[in-house]
Formats: C-alpha cells, sequence, structure tokens
C-alpha cells in the first residue's frame, strides 16, 4: 500500500538490514539472469514488459500473456519482469516459463511478499533486474503495465522509450478508501503519475472516459490509444450452439473474479436475494480465486440461502468454458470519479460467453453498454448501493434474460467492443507509432 511505501522509505536502516537478507535469497535468479536474456538475441525490436500483476495470476491469464503473445506473433520478441505471489506451486511456475519459451518470451520473475518493507524492496529489486537486463540484451521499447512497474522503470534510470499502460489512475486509492485526497502518500502518487504521464512515449487507458480526461488536464502530444480489458472471443462458447432458458429453469447468476473492495459481493448478494422475494428462482455462483473468506462474510451479513450459492476457483481456460452455462454475469463495483474510468475484465468476458449483464450505475463503460443494447442493465444505487428492483422491473428483467436472441445480442456487442484481436492490433500499431 502506498502508505506503507512512503513509512518504509522513511526507516534506512531497517530498510538496509531487509535489502542484505532479501538479495542474497534471491542471488540465483540474478546470477542465472544474464545467461537467459542471451538465448533470443538477434530478433528485431526486443521489448521490456513489467507488470505488477502475477502471469499466473488471473489478469495474467487472461489480460497480459494473450496480448504479448498476439504481439509475439506479430514479431515483437519479449523479456517479461513480473512479481509471483509467493505461494505458487513452482511446477506452475516451470510450465509456463516452457511455454513462454517456445514463443521465444523470456520471463523473470521476483517473489510477492507482504510485509511492511516489501513494496519498497520490490521497487528496488525490480530496478535493480531492468538495469541488468538493459546490459545483457538492450531493448528498444520498454512497456508499463499501471503505476508501480512505471516507477520501477523510471528509478532504474532509462534511455529507452516507454509505453505507459494506465491500467488504473492513482486516483483509485482514493475512492477505494486506502489513502485520503489530502494525504502525502496520494500527492506523491499523483505527482509521480503526472510525470509519468509526460515522459511516456504512448499512452493507454481503458475507456474513452479516461482519454478525455488525459486530453483535458494533460492535453498529450504522444499516442494516446483506449484499449478496454479484451478477450480471445474463440475461447467461448459459440451463440449458434447455447441453447435458450426454458421457463422453468432456475436462472444461474455468476460473479466472476475478485470479491474485495472496490467489488460489492454483499450488493450483488442483496440483488438476487430480492429477486428470490419476488418469486424468481435462481441462484448465484462466485468464482473466485483468494477471496473466499470476503464473499463467507458478505454471505453472513446479507443473510443469503446457502443452498442457493456456490464458490469455487477455476484455472482461465476452465472459466471460459463454465461460463456459458450461466444466464446473467454480475458487474457489482463501488463508485468514485477515478473507479468510473475502469473496465472491469469481467463485462467482456460475461458478453463473449452469450451472458446477460447486470451492474450498479456509475462506471462509464457500463453505462454506455446499457444505453445501447437490452442485454446489459445498470441499476440505480440506493443508499446502501445495492441497486434493488420493483417487483415489475424484476419481471422485466427476468424476461430479458430469457430472451432467445439474447445470447446473439451480448456476443455481437463482444465483438464491437472486446475482441482480443482488435486490441492486439491496437498495440501493434502503437507499438510501431512509437517505435518509429
Amino acid at each position: 500500500m502506498p502508505n506503507g511505501v512512503i513509512t518504509a522509505l522513511l526507516s534506512v536502516p531497517a530498510l538496509k538490514r531487509l535489502l542484505i537478507r532479501d538479495f542474497a535469497c534471491n542471488s540465483d535468479t540474478e546470477m542465472k539472469l544474464a545467461s537467459k536474456m542471451v538465448q533470443n538475441r538477434g530478433k528485431k525490436h526486443h521489448c521490456l514488459y513489467i507488470t505488477y500483476d502475477g502471469l499466473l495470476d488471473p489478469l495474467g491469464k487472461t489480460q497480459i500473456l494473450p496480448y504479448l503473445a498476439g504481439l509475439a506473433r506479430a514479431g515483437y520478441r519479449f523479456t517479461i519482469l513480473s512479481f509471483e505471489k509467493a505461494d505458487r506451486d513452482p511446477a506452475r511456475i516451470q510450465a509456463l516459463k516452457h511455454d513462454l519459451e517456445v514463443q521465444g518470451i523470456s520471463w523473470v520473475h521476483l517473489p510477492f511478499k507482504r510485509g511492511r518493507f516489501q513494496g519498497v524492496l520490490r521497487m528496488l529489486h525490480g530496478s535493480r533486474v531492468v538495469r541488468r537486463i538493459a546490459r545483457h540484451d538492450p531493448f528498444a521499447l520498454a512497456h508499463m503495465r499501471t503505476i508501480v512497474p512505471a516507477v520501477i522503470y523510471a528509478f532504474s534510470l532509462p534511455n529507452k522509450p516507454f509505453i505507459y499502460d494506465i491500467r488504473a489512475f492513482s486516483g483509485q486509492w482514493v475512492d477505494g478508501g486506502r489513502i485520503s485526497n489530502t494525504s502525502f502518500a496520494y500527492l506523491f502518487l499523483a505527482t509521480l503519475e503526472r510525470l509519468l504521464i509526460r515522459w511516456a512515449a504512448g499512452l493507454v487507458v481503458l475507456d474513452q472516459s479516461g482519454a478525455d480526461h488525459l486530453r483535458a488536464m494533460y492535453k498529450p502530444r504522444q499516442p494516446l490509444r483506449v484499449i478496454p480489458t479484451s478477450t480471445d472471443l474463440t475461447a467461448y462458447p459459440q451463440s449458434h450452439s447455447i441453447k435458450p432458458i426454458l421457463r422453468d429453469e432456475p436462472l444461474r447468476f455468476v460473479f466472476l473474479g475478485g470479491a474485495r473492495f472496490p467489488y460489492l459481493p454483499y450488493e450483488a448478494l442483496k440483488f438476487v436475494k430480492g429477486l428470490v422475494g419476488f418469486g424468481c428462482e435462481c441462484r448465484i455462483d462466485f468464482i473466485n480465486e483468494r477471496d473466499h473468506d470476503q464473499v463467507r462474510q458478505a454471505v453472513q451479513r446479507a443473510s443469503f440461502p446457502v443452498e442457493r450459492l456456490a464458490l469455487f476457483s477455476l484455472a482461465a481456460d476452465e472459466v471460459h468454458r463454465q461460463l456459458g452455462s450461466y444466464d446473467c454475469g454480475l458487474v457489482f463495483i463501488a463508485d468514485g470519479p477515478w473507479i468510473r474510468m475502469s473496465s472491469p475484465t469481467k463485462i467482456g468476458e460475461y458478453l463473449a460467453a452469450g451472458l446477460h449483464v447486470v451492474g450498479l450505475s456509475g462506471i462509464a463503460a457500463l453505462d454506455r453498454l446499457a444505453a445501447e443494447s437490452s442485454c446489459v442493465d445498470v441499476l440505480e444505487r440506493s443508499s446502501s448501493g445495492c441497486g434493488l428492483l420493483s417487483a415489475d422491473q424484476a419481471a422485466d428483467l427476468v424476461t430479458r434474460l430469457r430472451a432467445p436472441k439474447r445470447p446473439f445480442a451480448a456476443r455481437h456487442l463482444a465483438q464491437k467492443y472486446y475482441d482480443l484481436n482488435q486490441a492486439i492490433n491496437q498495440y501493434v500499431d502503437l507499438y510501431q507509432q512509437v517505435l518509429s
């Protein structure tokens, strides 16, 4: 967290002791780095990609690796620096490393550990590794996913252009209640963000609202692309294979992905419980990797009937196959001036699987989709944020959920806005423009 980073930076003696200990633990990674970098030399346009999300995290599987695989096919050679959760299975790491090597992609990973000083250690370790990569296998372009990797890159004192891929503005920490907009931590982050935006050779945002914000605040002269969180449409059941819902079948809702704030599992449960109260036969499943305790707490708080709920995790490829068995995907997320410019990954995934989408108002992408299509609904937030429906609204929603043409309408939206191939083409164009 930002406050922890600032506090740790002020405690130099303790930081030095941790650095000595942790650098020693990672000596094997440092020693092997040079030989790993040399293996793929000679190919045009070597690019460095830094991500704070691990490649084995759900976002790594859906929002990093597919994009980089597409860019690699377009002729770019990558070295990826990521931070992997310390409890990841070494066998999974080795399997992914082999898969990446087959694609000509080098992967350097550092451990992601929780603790007071770990944020500082990650930035310092990352900057050190970036400098080693630059010496052993110079890159022509760096691609930074979010602000922390961009700071890591800046700390490495680079002399190569970089793309700042703004998956979330620093103000989202304020919207999420982690820091206040008058705190030193926020002023520090906002200053860094402003500098990174000015220094970047190319910029990427998730939504048109983010592009509008940048143009109004910074008037950027560098290339700017709007690339939402997209998905591989071929990984999902095709529209013609989706069977219509029978009138006597219960409706199946799904809440995919994280359940920590800013995501709102309690509000989603209250919404489904409200439908049950109107006589709708339905249930909800939570597909989640690490936030099971948060979901259970929300279930208890909402007094939700446990027989209408399931909580489990699935591998990314299995998620794509299973989503088609649901009828409606839920995107219940907190609002705020910065969060509204986000693009929750699950929107494109739900639509690609042919699902109706229900969310709360205040997210720019959802509001636009709801105005355009009958297969996306945004609910007005109540004082409790639940977005409950009246009896008539609930009946109308159920009718549209059971509409035979609903899967086709949802897939059409996915093809229009969330096609992975379109996103990759956008990145290729941006790379070409920056490198030229």
